[in-house]
């Protein structure tokens, strides 16, 4: 109390200067800091594996169609883009746009497929497909087989 019978107050910032050195002393919830600071980065890191694994897990699918496909395209099997695509389609995911196409010439000696998946339907997340392009491709190209005894050599080219 003070002569005139008052309480004495402090000066305004002596009790935010306390405050401030109590809290930079103070250490509990630096983890809390470090966990919001690390917790997106782990999180993102987690978010891309997955996505990836799905990535990968389609290349994959794709390229089984793609031999499967080229194999029976070569030793004629298959003889249009239609059932070439329908045969395809068979070893591929269903939630995915594919666009399958060939090129057969009966008389040339190679043939080609290509298979074409959006990268937008294959991650859960879209990372990979923010971070690869639009496409997913396989392609191969495959020597058409001479069935035995169509030509002197018998042999596939």
């Amino acid at each position: 109390m003070n002569a005139g019978g008052g309480t004495e107050q402090a000066p305004r910032g002596a009790g935010l200067g306390r405050a401030l050195q109590r809290f930079a002393a103070d250490d509990e919830g630096g983890m809390s800091l470090e966990f919001v600071l690390w917790f997106p980065v782990f999180t993102l890191t987690l978010l891309a594996a997955l996505d990836a694994s799905f990535y990968f897990m389609t290349h994959a699918q794709m390229w089984n169609a793609a031999r499967a496909t080229a194999r029976n395209m070569a030793v004629g099997s298959i003889d249009t883009q239609v059932e070439a695509q329908a045969y395809a389609m068979q070893f591929l995911p269903t939630h995915v746009s594919f666009t399958i196409t060939t090129d057969f010439e009966h008389s040339a000696e190679r043939m080609k497929l290509r298979i074409a998946g959006d990268t937008d339907d294959i991650g859960l997340f879209g990372i990979m497909s923010a971070l690869s392009g639009r496409e997913l491709v396989t392609q191969l190209v495959v020597c058409k087989e001479i069935p035995d005894g169509s030509s002197g050599e018998g042999a596939a080219i």
